[in-house]
C-alpha cells in the first residue's frame, strides 16, 4: 500500500519507522526547517531526518496552499498523520483513495491541541493512550 506520512516532532518518529518497514511510504511531508538553538541555525524535524535516513521523498511545504502537493498524493492509497501540527485542508487530507487517519497522543477530547503528553503528566493522570481518528 503507498502511504503519504505527515510528520514533524519526535512522537511522529515511531509510526514512521514502524511503517515504513511493513509499507510503501510514498512521500513525507513535515513542516519547514526552522531557525533554533543558541546560534540560530536551521533545524530539520525529527521526522525530516528520520525520513531521509530511510531514503524517503520528503517535502516541507510552506503553505499547503500549493497545488504541487496534489500529485504526489494521487497515486497514495492511505494518508497517516501523526504530530502533524498545521491544519491540513480538507480537498488534501480526502485525496487517499482510502482516506487519511490520525493517530493523536491522548484519549480525546481530554488533551486537544498542543502539548498532550505534558498536560497529561502536569495532571498526573495515571491512565492515558492514543485515539485514531479519520
Amino acid at each position: 500500500m503507498r502511504i503519504a506520512f505527515w510528520g514533524s516532532g519526535e512522537f511522529a518518529s515511531l509510526p514512521l519507522s514502524y511503517l515504513s518497514t511493513r509499507q510503501n511510504i510514498a512521500v513525507v511531508i513535515t513542516t519547514p526547517d526552522k531557525r533554533g538553538g543558541r546560534g540560530r541555525c536551521l533545524l530539520s524535524t525529527p521526522v525530516k531526518l528520520l525520513a531521509q535516513d530511510l531514503g524517503k521523498v520528503v517535502l516541507q511545504p510552506k503553505s499547503l496552499k500549493e497545488e504541487y502537493l496534489s500529485s504526489f498524493l494521487s497515486g497514495v492509497e492511505l494518508g497517516v498523520v501523526v504530530d502533524y501540527g498545521k491544519f491540513i485542508p480538507s480537498a488534501l487530507y480526502s485525496l487517499p483513495r482510502f482516506g487519511t487517519i490520525n493517530l493523536h497522543p491522548s484519549l480525546l477530547p481530554k488533551y486537544r491541541g498542543a502539548a498532550p503528553i505534558r498536560w497529561t503528566i502536569i495532571n498526573g493522570d495515571t491512565v492515558t493512550g492514543n485515539t485514531v481518528l479519520s
